[in-house]
């Protein structure tokens, strides 16, 4: 019976997850500056709508 109660305590503990490194290469960064170039003329076409 202490064995069955110590297995199910010890398959309910919390999984540990590994924190993840983001990579970083040069397209990721190129992709970003489109994302933002692209955001900045979105906004700056829609701003004349506010004037």
């Amino acid at each position: 019976m202490h064995l069955g109660l110590a297995l199910i305590r010890w398959g309910r503990r919390p999984a540990k997850a590994e924190p993840r490194q983001p990579t970083v290469n040069a397209e990721t960064i190129e992709a970003r500056q489109q994302m933002e170039q692209g955001r900045d003329r979105y906004q700056v076409m829609n701003m004349t709508r506010f004037r």
